[in-house]
């Protein structure tokens, strides 16, 4: 599994290679995430303030209100963690190709979790690679062409949820409790619809587990 995963974040890499660079990353939706993100360090967070009102669209509204901030709070993360070297949009370019890159990880411990052998949930990584939804989620399309940023990182935060709820459900140990809700709520704050979706799957499969 592990030759497995590094092929999965190699090919990813590969995939990724022509949005390199200083330039913002394409797609449909990525300047307007890239301007909330810049309002929300920069008017915000930095003010001590974790929500508030954006007047940069349209007449308005309130930033986190359908969304959570969980992508803002990684890029903010990310600008803290190289002490202000990086700046707002590479760090934001750093989360965009880096949620890409890693949901191969995601989904490889969400195979195991399903009971998968460690070969299998290698090739699951692998192939994950080679969905290309148009709609978001997963994929390059998703991600490069319609921009839709948040659903690729809420995906990874998914697949984790989803992968300590049924590792909870076969093994009930406090640790995996604490790690599915960890990717709960970072579910809830990045993606929250997500959660709903997440919350029916885990229904679906819980008669299945305890069988």
């Amino acid at each position: 599994m592990v030759a497995a995963l590094a092929v999965a974040v190699s090919l990813a890499l590969w995939l990724t290679a022509g949005v390199w660079g200083g330039r913002p990353p394409p797609g449909e939706d990525t300047m307007g995430h890239l301007v909330l993100t810049r309002f929300a360090i920069d008017e915000l967070f930095l003010s001590g303030k974790i929500d508030g009102w954006q007047p940069r669209f349209m007449l308005g509204y309130e930033l986190f209100l359908v969304f959570g901030p969980g992508f803002a709070w990684a890029v903010a993360a990310l600008r803290a963690l190289s002490l202000g070297q990086l700046s707002t949009l590479g760090a934001f370019k750093l989360v965009d190709v880096g949620s890409f890159v890693t949901f191969p990880l995601a989904v490889a411990f969400l195979a195991r979790s399903f009971g998968l052998r460690s070969s299998a949930a290698g090739i699951a990584a692998i192939l994950s690679l080679a969905v290309n939804s148009p709609f978001g989620g997963v994929g390059l399309h998703g991600l490069f062409v319609a921009g839709l940023i948040l659903h690729q990182l809420g995906a990874i935060w998914f697949c984790l949820a989803l992968g300590g709820t049924l590792r909870v459900l076969s093994n009930p140990d406090w640790r995996w409790a604490v790690f599915t809700g960890i990717g709960a709520a970072g579910l809830i704050l990045t993606h929250a619809r997500s959660a709903i979706v997440m919350a029916v799957v885990a229904a679906v499969n819980f008669p299945t587990v305890v069988l």
